[in-house]
């Protein structure tokens, strides 16, 4: 989870590296880590709600299995 909550500065340092030695190659970097970054983010943004919903009826589903295996 660590990892998830900051943002790719790795592919941007890269890309900066690479577009020193490497223009074209570091600027697909930058470009794609950003890209990357704002999609993630945003994937986050909209499906914690429904991952903490599915987690939820997952959570209920397993204790009712259990109270009825019992």
């Amino acid at each position: 989870m660590e990892t998830a909550k900051k943002p790719p500065v790795l592919w941007i340092v890269l890309g900066i590296i690479g577009f020193l030695m490497f223009p074209l190659f570091g600027m697909y970097l930058v470009f794609f880590g950003g890209l990357a970054g704002l999609v993630i983010g945003m994937i986050r943004i909209l499906w914690r709600p429904a991952v903490g919903a599915s987690m939820r009826l997952v959570n209920e589903g397993l204790a009712s299995f259990q109270s009825v295996r019992q």
